[in-house]
């Protein structure tokens, strides 16, 4: 299983550890001379959805989880989603996409699925 973020690295890394799992990283912050915030990197414009769509044209799974409006695009896109911690709007707007509110929560989804998604298939299991 792969891990994308879109978070900045600086703060996904701590989440990831949690999770013990690795990632890949979509953006990353550029420190100036000082070691100050100087820009954020966005590596690729409209990435979330753009790379679920090409990791799906591998034949990749994808688990896609976000917390924001943001997010939306991707989570529809992806074979699974789920909203991890988000805002009371993106709750209410989006009551169709599962929320966890825990890693341990986050854990569990990520192994149910992994559990009843068949090798080389991108349909589920069905009971």
């Amino acid at each position: 299983m792969l891990s994308i973020s879109s978070c900045a690295q600086e703060y996904a890394l701590p989440i990831f550890d949690q999770l013990e799992h690795p990632m890949v990283f979509c953006n990353f912050f550029e420190a100036d001379d000082e070691g100050f915030l100087k820009r954020l990197i966005t590596r690729l414009k409209g990435q979330k959805l753009k790379t679920v769509q090409e990791l799906q044209r591998l034949n990749f799974r994808i688990l896609a989880v976000g917390n924001s409006f943001n997010d939306i695009d991707m989570i529809h896109a992806a074979e699974k989603g789920v909203l991890f911690r988000p805002s009371e709007a993106v709750k209410k707007d989006h009551p169709e996409i599962p929320v966890v509110t825990s890693y341990d929560e986050l854990k569990k989804c990520i192994a149910q699925v992994v559990e009843t998604v068949e090798p080389n298939s991108k349909k589920q299991k069905t009971g």
